[in-house]
């Protein structure tokens, strides 16, 4: 089995468009220190409520979460050293 090892650059790319999946994914990056300590750089496509847009997401939108909740999360994440990025 391949495993990444602190050492190994590690990037990764969240985009699943099924916003319960992704947020799952990221909580555990961000819960677990000993994951994030693996994973360099990350990008995220965050699905939340803006300004009443869905940017074609329709219901598939995180709406429970906005650009706030976005920002604390990557905060979260470069706080543990990842070099985190989302976009919408």
């Amino acid at each position: 089995m391949a495993r990444a090892s602190p050492e190994d650059f590690v990037v990764v790319k969240v985009d699943i468009d099924t916003p319960a999946a992704e947020l799952t994914i990221m909580e555990a990056i961000a819960d677990r220190p000993e994951i994030a300590a693996l994973v360099d750089e990350l990008f995220f496509e965050y699905h939340f409520y803006f300004d009443g847009m869905d940017f074609g997401w329709g219901r598939r939108a995180a709406y429970e979460a906005d650009v706030d909740t976005a920002v604390g999360l990557m905060h979260r994440l470069r706080t543990l050293g990842v070099r985190a990025h989302f976009w919408i």
